[in-house]
């Protein structure tokens, strides 16, 4: 399948909730993956969307019709690192090389199976880290997580120094980590600081340019977690789910009296809570920001840290009658108390957004040690299913 031009403004795969006309994924050696690609194939059919997944020189339609694997296979992370844009021009996909250069030409050879143009940037991209979004008067707004501003701001100061070996991944991860002295070049991050207003209103000037934000409309948000699509989920404007950990603690009290939960499966979730909190921004403050920014958060009990369970990493599909439909990970296992934190999940989203009518848990297999495949990406390789998919929007409806 290609993708068909249409001539409108900016838009991408990390979005509010719009009506999705195809999800991009991407193939990987691991025979597991071929389970959460047909579970995104049999949603696809249900919601009127095509699924379609890369692999090398190949793009299939449908999970039956993929190559064997085999080494070169791209990885899973189908959201990071490039974007599906509509531009006057037509759909490109835009990507940052630097993160590309020397390793992979997947981005370019994807826009070749797809007839489109590969678009460099000279921002660090991250999918899951940045939601585009319409306010009620058509303009775009867009949320970009603080670690991905200020890694895009420092590139645009180190661009101007002679540094060897350049590693924009060690530089993403030393942002993350606020360990700005384990970069080989700290002095010149040092002398970052001293002009950092100045290359922060350039880095706001590039972000506005790429994706047709006006300035007051571009918002950095703190980290709730190291990329935005673990914490909050965009849905239309101006409402935002946002994972309050307030919540989360009220529901495992709730299933501690429910299932008489042992203090070892309780305490390995509160460890997994309490390092988190030490790691990322408090819910409540991420609640006050957004308030500032315009926008209505809608607190709920979405994630247990990095750990097994997050219904926050999404994808949310527009219908033509308006109402939505919530694609997230599947909690569903041997162990029946985690389908009790996906229930109370459901429930409380249902009370809060009426307009979502349809919920659908992708959980790949069952896999040992009560869990599912999604719930092992989750807990060893910290992504869920919004990491796996890049979603293109239906650009001729929004015409």
């Amino acid at each position: 399948m290609k993708i068909s031009p249409s001539l409108k403004k900016t838009s991408f795969s990390g979005y509010d909730a719009r009506k999705i006309k195809s999800v991009y994924m991407q193939n990987s050696n691991a025979e597991p993956q071929q389970l959460v690609y047909q579970n995104m194939y049999d949603i696809g059919k249900r919601e009127g969307f095509d699924v379609f997944i890369h692999s090398k020189g190949k793009v299939a339609s449908n999970p039956v019709q993929l190559p064997e694997h085999g080494a070169g296979d791209y990885n899973y992370w189908a959201q990071d690192d490039k974007m599906f844009i509509n531009t006057p021009d037509g759909v490109k996909i835009l990507y940052p090389k630097l993160y590309y250069e020397g390793i992979n030409d997947e981005p370019v050879d994807l826009a070749e199976t797809q007839g489109i143009e590969a678009k460099e940037t000279e921002l660090v991209l991250e999918g899951g880290n940045i939601f585009l979004g319409k306010k009620d008067n058509g303009d775009n707004y867009l949320i970009v997580g603080s670690s991905t501003f200020d890694a895009s701001s420092i590139y645009q100061f180190l661009k101007t120094k002679d540094i060897k070996n350049f590693d924009a991944k060690r530089l993403q991860s030393i942002i993350c980590s606020n360990s700005y002295f384990l970069f080989p070049s700290s002095l010149h991050i040092r002398e970052y600081h001293d002009s950092q207003e100045q290359w922060e209103e350039h880095t706001k000037e590039l972000f506005c340019k790429e994706f047709d934000v006006k300035k007051e409309n571009l918002h950095i948000l703190f980290q709730p977690d190291f990329h935005l699509d673990m914490a909050i989920r965009p849905l239309e404007y101006p409402y935002i789910l946002v994972n309050d950990e307030e919540l989360v603690k009220k529901n495992l009290f709730e299933l501690e009296k429910k299932f008489y939960c042992s203090d070892k499966f309780l305490n390995g979730i509160r460890k997994h809570l309490r390092q988190h909190e030490k790691n990322y921004v408090d819910s409540s403050i991420i609640k006050n920001q957004l308030e500032k920014m315009g926008f209505v958060p809608i607190m709920v009990s979405g994630a247990l840290g990095n750990y097994k369970v997050n219904f926050m990493n999404a994808i949310v599909n527009k219908r033509n009658d308006g109402k939505l439909a919530y694609i997230t990970n599947s909690a569903i296992c041997d162990d029946k108390r985690y389908k009790f934190l996906q229930d109370k999940f459901e429930e409380d989203v249902s009370k809060a957004c009426p307009q979502i009518d349809k919920f659908y848990y992708v959980q790949g297999a069952i896999c040992d040690n009560n869990d599912n495949l999604m719930m092992r990406y989750l807990n060893e390789l910290r992504g869920g299913i919004h990491c796996l998919c890049a979603e293109v929007p239906d650009f001729e409806e929004e015409c």
